[in-house]
């Protein structure tokens, strides 16, 4: 009994101090674990606010990137509205009653003949239209916008339109209007004389002469991008619309406008020119800048584009028939109706 007693003891300390042992390794496992746990933490925790940190900085980067897209958006959309009212599309009416009914009397009495109108505000924007997009011959119309092209390449190159010469040869000669063709070859012109006849009486020679200096490929390429008559290759004159010619006659308005070198001189030029069918039996007092353009047989038509007393462009092209009336009558009685349907005090608005 006395030894199962001391058994029993010596088995109950023992349990005792295995227990003591565990809670202590326990303890001691535990500190360890809360000091590993306290490190990882405090890492974290630094971690944590540099992470923190950084967002915010990113929040306030990106707000305030978003606030300036926000603001160039908000500039863009200004500038596209600006952009947007600056190219506002044109707006273009039927022609007025009493133009078209003479519009409409000339094709009765011209048989095939094809008639093409325009009124338009001197910047294009505003105006009236018949038949503005058809091909019709436009004869020697098409020398204004190339008159246009070569003052402007002078002025670019820097040559004196008052010196410079060129020189007249049988290559420049092919029949038609003007009076440099009965001149004697090796006659030379200087690029002033040579605008001069070309506008003023339509001289075909001086065009050739021109064109040889101041090539038509160069004149497409500046010409065709602004809405311009587009050549053939090996055309020197061809077919072109009322949009081409009004387009063209807006450059030219714009030019003579402007303070370049020669737009006074374009100016002069397009104010001396003979044979303004348009204002032909006006009977109103005009005045007017202008080119026409005719031409009877096979390639007919009877063309006329003017600038009529600073206010308005007038454009008006007809393709006459062979016939033993006057083929440019049509371009007359039809600028007739216009001119006397607007004769408003100079300055005044037609639109």
């Amino acid at each position: 009994m006395k030894r199962f007693i001391s058994l029993l003891i010596a088995i109950t300390v023992c349990t005792m101090f295995l227990s003591s042992m565990t809670i202590v390794e326990a303890s001691a496992n535990g500190t360890e674990s809360q000091t590993q746990t306290g490190k990882t933490s405090e890492e974290v925790s630094n971690v944590q606010d540099e992470l923190d940190s950084e967002t915010i900085e990113e929040e306030i980067d990106t707000s305030e990137n978003e606030a300036k897209t926000s603001e160039d958006n908000s500039q863009t959309s200004e500038n596209e509205a600006e952009t947007s009212e600056d190219e506002e599309e044109p707006v273009y009416e039927e022609l007025p009653a009493r133009v078209q009914r003479e519009v409409d009397r000339q094709i009765k009495k011209f048989r095939g003949i094809k008639i093409g109108v325009g009124i338009y505000s001197l910047d294009g924007k505003k105006g009236y239209e018949y038949n503005a997009d058809t091909l019709i011959p436009g004869g020697c119309t098409v020398k204004a916008g190339f008159a246009l092209f070569v003052l402007k390449e002078c002025e670019e190159l820097g040559i004196d339109i008052y010196t410079e010469t060129i020189t007249h040869t049988k290559s420049n000669t092919h029949g038609g209007s003007g009076v440099i063709q009965y001149s004697k070859y090796g006659t030379k012109y200087t690029i002033y004389e040579l605008l001069d006849k070309m506008l003023g009486i339509s001289d075909n020679a001086a065009y050739y002469m021109l064109a040889s200096k101041f090539p038509l490929k160069d004149y497409q390429d500046f010409i065709v991008p602004l809405g311009g008559q587009k050549l053939a290759k090996g055309q020197y004159y061809g077919s072109a619309t009322v949009h081409n010619r009004k387009n063209e006659w807006v450059e030219i308005y714009k030019y003579i406008s402007s303070d370049s070198t020669y737009s006074d001189v374009l100016k002069e030029l397009i104010s001396n020119t003979k044979y303004c069918y348009i204002t032909y039996q006006t009977e109103s007092e005009t005045e007017y800048l202008h080119k026409s353009g005719w031409s009877y047989g096979s390639y007919s038509c009877a063309c006329d584009c003017a600038i009529i007393n600073d206010n308005y462009l007038v454009i008006i092209m007809t393709s006459v028939p062979n016939s033993e009336e006057s083929y440019t009558s049509p371009v007359i009685f039809i600028g007739k109706a216009v001119i006397d349907k607007f004769a408003v005090d100079m300055g005044g608005e037609i639109f």
